[in-house]
């Protein structure tokens, strides 16, 4: 959805997902999973939000796209013009 000058509107949901995926680069020891009777740890974080449409479920965005938008949107806040 495209807001002023075609620039993506950031709605709840994507700063909710941009906020999970920061908490989870922050603290590593939360980005786990539990595999075999084991708690393993990944590398990366992969974060999406599936979405129900006629032929299946899909992931629209991500989690590097969707921290990219939430990058852009702190510059925005803060007034910061670089990169």
């Amino acid at each position: 959805m495209a807001g002023k000058n075609g620039v993506p509107r950031l709605g709840p949901n994507d700063l909710n997902l941009a906020g999970t995926a920061q908490v989870l680069k922050d603290h590593p020891a939360l980005n786990a999973g539990y595999i075999d009777g084991a708690i393993c740890r990944y590398n990366e974080v992969n974060l999406g939000v599936a979405i129900d449409i006629e032929t299946g479920l899909v992931v629209r965005l991500s989690v590097m796209r969707i921290t990219g938008n939430w990058e852009i949107a702190q510059r925005v806040v803060s007034g910061s013009k670089g990169p």
